[in-house]
C-alpha cells in the first residue's frame, strides 16, 4: 500500500468514525484551502481510482481539521504504523526512520549507507531478481524474462499478499499469473472492475465501495485458483511423458 493509499485509507476511517460528514462536506473544506475537489474527486479517491497529488497531501491536515475536526498530522496520515517498511508505490519501499529523516530534511546522502532501511530496485542484483524471474516464468508462457521480473514487483502489493493467503501460495505466483490472466496487475483489475459497476452520478459511502472491492477481490481470486489448477494440471501431464 502506497503514501496515499494508507491517506486513503485513513480519511475511510475518518469517514466510517464520523458518519454525518459527507463527501460534499470534505470536498468543500479542500476548496478553501485552494484545492479544485468536487463530490466526485472525493468519491474517486474512496473508490482507489484517483491517488492524491503532492500538493493534496501537504494540505491534507488542514482539510481533515476542517471537514471532521480531527488535529492530525501528516506523518499520522501517511504511515501505518503496524509497518516497519513503507510502501512509496509498489515494489519500492523505505523504513519509518529513514522516511521520518527525509519528512524532516535530511539529504539523499544522509540516508542508511548500507541501505538496510531501503528496499530500492537498485539495492537489489540484477542477477538475484533474474533468477527469481525464471522461477515463475511458467506462469505466464509468453513474456520475456524481463516482463515477469517487472510483475514480481507486485508481489509486495497488499491484495496480491492476501490473494495468496487465500489460495495458499506464494505472493509471487499470484503476481505473475495475474499478468498472464488480465495484462495488468491484480490491484488494477480490481479497481477496473469496480470502476465499471460503480455509477460516478452517485455517491457512494465507503462502506458500499469496500463491499463492492471485496466481492470482487472473491471473483479474481476464484479466476485464479482456476487458472493455477489449469497449469498445475499441464505439468502433471507433461511430467508424466
Amino acid at each position: 500500500m502506497t503514501l496515499s493509499q494508507n491517506a486513503v485509507r485513513n480519511l475511510e476511517a475518518l469517514f466510517r468514525d464520523n458518519p454525518e460528514v459527507r463527501q460534499e462536506d470534505l470536498a468543500a473544506e479542500a476548496r478553501r484551502c485552494g484545492l479544485d475537489w468536487s463530490q466526485s474527486t472525493v468519491a474517486n479517491l474512496l473508490a482507489g481510482s484517483r491517488q492524491l497529488r503532492t500538493e493534496e497531501l501537504v494540505l491534507l491536515p488542514l482539510v481533515v481539521l476542517g471537514a471532521f475536526g480531527v488535529d492530525s498530522n501528516l506523518w499520522a496520515l501517511l504511515v501505518d504504523d503496524r509497518e516497519e517498511m513503507v510502501p512509496l508505490q509498489d515494489g519500492v519501499r523505505i523504513s519509518r526512520g529513514e522516511l521520518n529523516k527525509l519528512l524532516s530534511g535530511a539529504t539523499a546522502s544522509e540516508l542508511n549507507s548500507n541501505t538496510a532501511g531501503l528496499d530500492l530496485p537498485w539495492t537489489r542484483t540484477r542477477s538475484e531478481r533474474s533468477a527469481g524471474a525464471e522461477r515463475y516464468r511458467h506462469l505466464w508462457p509468453s513474456a520475456s524474462i524481463a516482463k515477469v521480473r517487472a510483475a514480481l514487483v507486485e508481489s509486495r502489493n497488499e491484495a496480491v499478499q492476501k490473494a495468496a493467503r487465500k489460495l495458499a501460495v506464494a505472493p509471487e505466483v499470484v503476481a505473475v499469473r495475474a499478468m498472464h490472466l488480465w495484462g495488468r496487475p491484480l490491484a488494477g483489475e480490481r479497481e477496473a472492475r469496480v470502476q465499471a459497476r460503480v455509477s460516478q452520478e452517485v455517491e457512494h459511502s465507503p462502506r458500499s465501495l469496500q463491499a463492492q472491492r471485496g466481492h470482487v477481490t472473491r471473483e479474481l481470486v476464484v479466476e485464479l485458483r482456476e487458472s493455477l489448477d489449469t497449469v498445475d494440471g499441464q505439468e502433471a501431464t507433461n511430467g508424466a511423458h
